[in-house]
């Protein structure tokens, strides 16, 4: 699930056993970090929490993926980043520092995430270094994964969810007329099935992949058709061209010869 309310992670994973882990990314904005002489603006580090490994596998070159994200001030750093502000150096143990001066101390580094993925991140910090960053029910704009069981029947997750909103959300929202719905959906069907807005990155559209296919298939049969018409029209000059010799006396051999030099010209 994208772009959901803050303490959604938290209330799915302490009251619905059947949620394995809860996973939320917060966007922390534009912020300026440095390491030495090293000072760069960044947008691509987000506070997570510390389960955030245990749900995806994103590859491990240093540190601890169990306890990485533990504890507050901790970071997680993508390879190319750690390039960015250590060079050759290793990150592993080192901290960097934010505009607000808050010192955030490398407990892991990891491959860079792949083009391909659905979230993209450089940076992943402790969500638990800033407590209050919870918020309320009426706050959006975090990014939650949810893992059930295989096979899990989401219909019962959508009964859960609608509790929870009748609950905690729409005593929020009820007075300004505003519904609001939870949607699930799997992560391998987001770049090409999501019709949710707000998705982590832009994604895209299965039905542009059936025109295209489409339109490819109606191409290559024309040119099957013209292909044809061609060798038709080739095979009819072709006759009168062998009927013309057998007239003149050739013999088969002559003809087919005859053939076999113009096919190989």
């Amino acid at each position: 699930m994208g772009g959901r309310t803050n303490p959604l992670a938290d209330e799915l994973r302490d009251n619905y056993p059947e949620v394995e882990n809860a996973v939320r990314f917060f966007g922390t904005g534009r912020n300026l970090y440095k390491y030495g002489d090293q000072q760069f603006y960044e947008e691509g580090f987000y506070l997570a929490d510390s389960t955030v490994f245990d749900m995806f596998d994103y590859e491990f070159i240093s540190g601890d993926k169990n306890t990485a994200l533990d504890l507050p001030y901790s970071i997680v750093l993508t390879e190319s980043i750690s390039k960015k502000y250590f060079g050759t150096e290793d990150p592993m143990g080192k901290s960097i520092k934010n505009q607000q001066n808050e010192e955030y101390k490398v407990t892991g580094l990891i491959k860079d995430v792949p083009e391909n993925s659905h979230f993209r991140f450089d940076a992943l910090q402790s969500r638990s270094s800033i407590p209050g960053y919870q918020g309320s029910w009426g706050n959006f704009g975090v990014y939650t994964y949810i893992e059930l069981p295989r096979g899990y029947d989401l219909e019962k997750m959508y009964t859960s969810l609608d509790t929870i909103v009748a609950q905690k959300v729409d005593p929020i929202f009820k007075d300004v007329g505003i519904s609001i719905k939870y949607e699930l959906q799997p992560i391998a069907d987001i770049h090409l099935h999501s019709k949710i807005q707000d998705e982590a990155e832009s994604g895209g559209d299965i039905s542009y992949i059936y025109i295209f296919g489409a339109i490819a298939c109606f191409m290559i049969i024309i040119a099957c058709i013209n292909y044809m018409n061609l060798a038709t029209a080739r095979s009819a000059n072709r006759a009168k061209e062998v009927g013309v010799r057998k007239v003149m006396g050739a013999q088969k051999r002559h003809c087919l010869i005859k053939c076999v030099s113009a096919g190989n010209v």
